[in-house]
């Protein structure tokens, strides 16, 4: 799937400047690959959001398909928040901007929380 004139396994220069936050993304991955080699690197999915304008359940499911795809060219694991406990419908409880009109864009104390969990269950699952 090719978006904003990536395609996920392309591969990344760096100097190169980026338009598309995909290719920025697969760059920084390569980057920290090559700078730590002996670091394991895990990527996460984006978190579901509700009422947000800027994004919608389609975009975030299009951002998290390259996600995977970006790590699976890279070898790396994945966390998916798909399998965590902030959904669409909850998500305007665990955003740091509720009440407003722009909601759950970035989780508020209460949703970090249930992203750790999610990332230390995930981790435990995934182990050889």
């Amino acid at each position: 799937q090719t978006a904003n004139g990536y395609a996920p396994g392309t591969p990344v220069v760096p100097g190169t400047t980026y338009t598309s936050w995909q290719a920025s993304y697969a760059l920084g991955v390569d980057l920290i690959q090559n700078t730590y080699r002996d670091a394991e690197l895990w990527l996460m999915t984006l978190l579901p959001i509700h009422g947000h304008s800027d994004t919608n359940t389609a975009k975030i499911a299009q951002a998290n398909v390259c996600i995977k795809a970006i790590a699976k060219h890279f070898g790396v694991k994945v966390i998916d928040q798909a399998n965590g406990y902030i959904t669409q419908e909850n998500s305007y409880l665990y955003g740091h901007d509720e009440g407003t009109a722009i909601r759950s864009l970035h989780p508020n104390i209460q949703g970090m929380e249930l992203m750790m969990r999610v990332i230390v269950e995930e981790m435990y699952r995934q182990l050889p």
